[in-house]
């Protein structure tokens, strides 16, 4: 069975069985196709571009229908392409107008970024022909630099890849031969003929070894029209200086005993770069290159030793000049100074994995490293990453800082908590066993060291308070630590501050806002529109997320593109971590969605199941949590009988004092302790110390103390009834 049709012909074979009325009939086996044939090409479209080079494109469709035919029927396909492209808008812009890159950017002035709106401008210029992995991705910049943005480069951009020059289309390089035509492999061969051999010049060479014996310019060569990939360059570092002249002695730069700054001058239609180091010490040579072809005769003038070499089209006579067909040992014009891609720097992590990057050096034709400013920096090549593995990262002792002293006045200790911490992987440092730092022979610090303030007789001494245990328009309570300076007993009980008190949970208005949507960030399927999404209260101040209602909370992301779409997964930011310190578990949204006629549309979850759906849930770390750390107990406070012993108990985060800690699992400070039972009657040899003021010490009855009792054994003795 045949079709007419402006294409070929498509029959996929869908295996099926005939009736059996036709089977038992004789009629044969017939089996249900899908004819498929090419439809008309359309019409082209509008250049992408309205100057300088764009593309325009045209599609057909593959047009299908079901029918029954015979088996064993040849079938053939659809084949070729489904679009075409074709360059258009060759005329070059007026010079006043923006390039192409800067129209695209500023396409994004209007659109806000956090509300805030911002000049857009291309973060490379036109001419940048660094080799990228994505040449087609337009970079943008604010002008400030604070911001950028990348996305993908519109048609007829321009670009380069690996070997040609080409223009961007649905953000591949596509190549552009030296013909101007799409897809040609044509280039430029060394005497500027588009697809041509190099046979069609010869390159003039030699060396000019001529005594200087004259003040002022010395004629060295004429350069003739139509010479192309002009190179002039020193053998060696001189004091003198090149230049260039017409025949009628008319100098381009370098003339009259003028020296000008290195730089490019416009001479016999090309462009001549000329170059010299700014001391005798630099590494550079002096040098004058161009592309050409020239389109009149030169003279180049020196006062000393050179080297010259540049192709023409025709020859002339020249003074001890030979004349060579193209070699591939001369140097050539792109290999004067050139970037060299070194090794690759040294790891980015001594242990563990981390990141290798390489860089770019510029160096001389005979491989001698120079100055950055004697390459091109237009066409730097960007750096390269990779992954790179050192050794097995070392323990270490980590320690917090030292706390306030345990004591307001008189003598106490400092403390602060000693860790053992590893990196286990780049970005996850974690605290470890201790035995892995002493095993590696480290000494443990110190954790503890005396402190000594003034004097102090006893009072109270107060924490700050902590935070309101109420929620959101509800009462609760904040409480503080009250402690004696010394022992309880010595401070005036009717002088003790509250430990505790009632207050307010914040109130509860609060509502989700959203920003304005962002840019879309690529094509359909890929594409993402994202907007910020804040909890805030009556005041417009942003608050934790977890005071506002998840269920209300608007979407922060969306697809988006100029086509319609089929359903995909589409994920939204992930929400806060379920927990407030410590490790806990992050959620987030994942919707089946899709754009129809430009309008965003969510769909069942099975329209979606052909993709494996993203992560729902991921673990998470907030702030290292509270925590309760107590120092060993004290000596008991008596020698004999009973006694207290004391302890110092801190709230830490992590390495810092803090008040978050649950003060229902607060561990107790202070401890009764009972020793052998005291003798009921003072030694013999009882007697006080000279150095104690027992007056004094009677007087604030200090007594009850070891210390005190011990070192006014007498006077003590005879006060006790």
């Amino acid at each position: 069975m045949t079709m007419s049709g402006p294409g070929l012909l498509r029959f996929a074979k869908v295996k099926g069985s005939a009736p059996a009325s036709e089977a038992a009939d004789g009629a044969g086996l017939w089996d249900e196709e899908v004819t498929k044939w090419w439809g008309e090409w359309s019409s082209w479209s509008t250049c992408s571009r309205s100057c300088g080079g764009g593309v325009m494109s045209r599609e057909r469709h593959c047009l299908q229908q079901r029918l029954q035919i015979p088996q064993a029927t040849n079938s053939t396909i659809c084949v070729g392409q489904a679009k075409h492209y074709q360059l258009c808008q060759q005329q070059p812009c007026p010079a006043n107008t923006a390039s192409f890159k800067q129209q695209q950017c500023s396409s994004f002035n209007a659109k806000a970024f956090g509300k805030r709106y911002y000049h857009w401008m291309p973060l490379y210029p036109d001419d940048y022909t660094s080799i990228s992995n994505k040449p087609c991705d337009l970079q943008c910049t604010t002008q400030s630099g604070e911001r950028q943005l990348m996305v993908q480069a519109q048609d007829g951009t321009s670009c380069k890849d690996r070997t040609y020059q080409g223009v961007c289309i649905n953000g591949k390089c596509e190549p552009v031969g030296c013909d101007g035509s799409l897809y040609s492999p044509r280039t430029m061969d060394r005497c500027r003929v588009c697809g041509g051999d190099g046979s069609t010049c010869h390159r003039v060479s030699g060396s000019f070894r001529k005594a200087v014996s004259q003040i002022g310019y010395v004629f060295i060569t004429n350069i003739p029209a139509g010479a192309t990939d002009i190179l002039i360059i020193e053998r060696r570092k001189t004091e003198n200086i090149l230049a260039l002249a017409d025949e009628s002695g008319h100098f381009f730069f370098n003339g009259n005993s003028a020296i000008d700054n290195p730089q490019n001058f416009r001479v016999a239609g090309t462009v001549f770069k000329y170059r010299r180091p700014l001391s005798l010490n630099s590494d550079g040579l002096e040098y004058i290159i161009a592309h050409g072809p020239t389109n009149q005769s030169l003279n180049a003038m020196v006062c000393e030793e050179l080297v010259l070499s540049f192709p023409v089209l025709s020859i002339p006579k020249f003074n001890e000049f030979d004349v060579s067909p193209v070699g591939h040992d001369d140097i050539s014009l792109a290999d004067m100074y050139r970037w060299k891609v070194s090794a690759y720097a040294p790891c980015s992590s001594t242990c563990t994995s981390g990141i290798s990057a390489s860089y770019a050096m510029c160096v001389r034709y005979d491989g001698v490293e120079v100055d950055e400013t004697y390459c091109d920096a237009l066409t730097r090549p960007e750096p390269t990453h990779e992954f790179c593995t050192g050794r097995d990262c070392q323990p270490r002792w980590e320690t917090s800082r030292w706390s306030e002293c345990s004591r307001t006045c008189g003598e106490g200790y400092q403390y602060r908590t000693v860790r053992c911490w590893k990196m286990l992987a780049p970005g996850f440092d974690s605290s470890v066993y201790d035995d892995l730092c002493e095993s590696a022979g480290l000494a443990r610090p110190m954790e503890r060291k005396a402190c000594k303030n003034k004097a102090c007789g006893p009072q109270w001494e107060l924490s700050e308070w902590s935070e309101c245990s109420a929620r959101c328009g509800t009462q609760g309570m904040t409480k503080r630590e009250v402690r004696c300076s010394v022992e309880a007993p010595l401070c005036d009980e009717s002088q003790k501050p509250s430990s505790e008190k009632a207050c307010t949970g914040p109130p509860c208005d609060r509502r989700w806002t959203a920003s304005d949507w962002g840019p879309c960030s690529g094509s359909c399927g890929e594409g993402r529109m994202s907007r910020f999404i804040a909890c805030r209260n009556l005041e417009g101040k942003v608050i934790s997320n977890s005071q506002c209602d998840p269920v209300t909370k608007p979407l922060a992301v969306h697809p988006c593109g100029d086509k319609n779409c089929p359903a995909h997964w589409v994920e939204q930011e992930w929400d806060q971590c379920d927990v407030s310190c410590g490790r806990g578990m992050k959620t987030r949204v994942v919707l089946c969605a899709g754009v129809e006629n430009g309008v965003y549309r969510e769909y069942p979850e099975k329209r979606c199941e052909a993709s494996q759906k993203p992560e729902e849930q991921a673990a998470c770390f907030r702030r290292p949590c509270s925590t309760w750390f107590t120092t060993s107990w004290s000596q008991c406070s008596k020698t004999c009988g009973a006694g207290v012993r004391l302890r110092e108990v801190k709230c830490y985060q992590g390495e810092a004092l803090a008040q978050g800690c649950d003060l229902t699992s607060k561990p107790e400070a202070r401890q009764m302790c009972q020793l052998q039972p005291c003798p009921t009657e003072a030694p013999e040899d009882c007697e006080d110390k000279v150095t104690a003021n027992c007056v004094l010490v009677l007087k604030v009855k200090l007594c009850s103390h070891w210390y005190y009792r011990k070192a006014c054994c007498w006077s003590c003795r005879l006060k006790s009834p």
